[in-house]
């Protein structure tokens, strides 16, 4: 079986810190969770449609050389960098489907 993602409604995406993003890609139930640093390469297309706010995306992906950071992609610009978790960008809840 093939496994495809499932990306939440666009209404469904928060601005808001890495952990509250964490948290509410969890409390959306059903096994929906912050995406990995490959799955929102995936959606680089998606940032140039209209509905999908342009900005910076929190990956599950934390950064390997410090607990406090975790990866970013720019849906747009394809930039993909590493911030502080307590920053604000927008979390897009992902989870998989067969």
């Amino acid at each position: 079986m093939k496994i495809k993602l499932e990306w939440a409604s666009v209404d469904k995406i928060k601005h808001c810190s890495w952990q509250a993003g964490m948290e509410y890609a969890a409390s959306l139930g059903d096994d929906w969770r912050l995406p990995t640093r490959l799955e929102l390469f995936t959606k680089m297309d998606a940032g140039k449609i209209k509905s999908v706010p342009e900005g910076h995306y929190w990956s599950s992906s934390p950064y390997a050389n410090g607990t406090g950071f975790a990866w970013v992609v720019h849906l747009w610009y394809g930039f993909v960098i590493f911030v502080s978790k307590t920053f604000n960008y927008y979390a897009w809840p992902v989870r998989e489907r067969q």
